[in-house]
């Protein structure tokens, strides 16, 4: 905060107004990526500021890419998870502070390679194949051919595989020892494969219309149900 007065021999002035104004944060320092994931990578940086408001994290895919805004994050806060990336690919980071005078200068570069997919040609299903007992085994080979060619190619289907593959081993450890709950989850697994199957013989559209069309046709049938059930107990 600033005033000013002015002086001569005899005295001072009254003072100005006050006024006001805030300095640029400090830039961030020692920014550090690692991988966590096939799907993941996780930014951490030095906050080297006591008046961010909070933190702006940019990204850019391979050396020869454009940075752009990906995120924000609250004051003091010092690291970031980056999720539903690709697979086998290279991320590069930068990071800045800003306040309501702006933003402070770029952190240092710094850039980390996702690893390679657990699956796709040679993966598993880990719950389908504890249940149904082989990697090759046909409704397997329906599952991963859906997951590979559906899951695999958006961000959320890779997100969600990457939820299922940190949870699922323990699940598929247990199926496999049992051999009636294995009976239960190859019932229950069921609609999930003639889904997969339609979709990938004859797209997604089509099956989710296919699905829409069965949901209403069970909706309809049970009002019905109900109106005859209600009619015969009235007469």
């Amino acid at each position: 905060y600033y005033r000013v007065c002015a002086f001569n021999s005899a005295d001072n002035s009254s003072y100005s107004n006050e006024v006001n104004a805030t300095t640029f944060p400090a830039a961030p320092s020692s920014l550090s990526v690692s991988a966590a994931s096939w799907t993941q990578i996780d930014p951490s940086w030095t906050d080297n500021s006591s008046g961010e408001t909070g933190f702006k994290i940019e990204r850019k895919t391979g050396a020869g890419g454009t940075y752009s805004q990906i995120a924000t994050v609250g004051a003091n806060l010092t690291s970031y998870s980056n999720t539903g990336l690709s697979a086998s690919t290279t991320y590069y980071y930068r990071v800045r502070a800003y306040n309501s005078a702006g933003n402070s200068n770029y952190s240092s570069e710094a850039n980390a390679t996702t690893p390679s997919a657990p699956i796709g040609g040679g993966g598993r299903c880990l719950i389908a194949t504890a249940a149904y007992g082989s990697l090759m085994e046909p409704h397997v080979k329906v599952l991963r051919e859906f997951r590979a060619r559906f899951l695999l190619t958006t961000s959320v289907g890779r997100s969600f595989l990457d939820l299922y593959y940190t949870y699922s081993p323990p699940v598929a450890g247990f199926i496999a020892r049992h051999d009636t709950v294995r009976l239960v989850v190859r019932w229950s697994l069921l609609p999930m494969v003639g889904i997969s199957w339609m979709a990938l013989h004859f797209g997604l559209g089509v099956t989710l219309a296919v699905i829409v069309l069965i949901l209403a046709l069970m909706s309809t049938t049970a009002v019905v149900s109900l109106r005859s059930m209600r009619f015969r107990y009235q007469a």
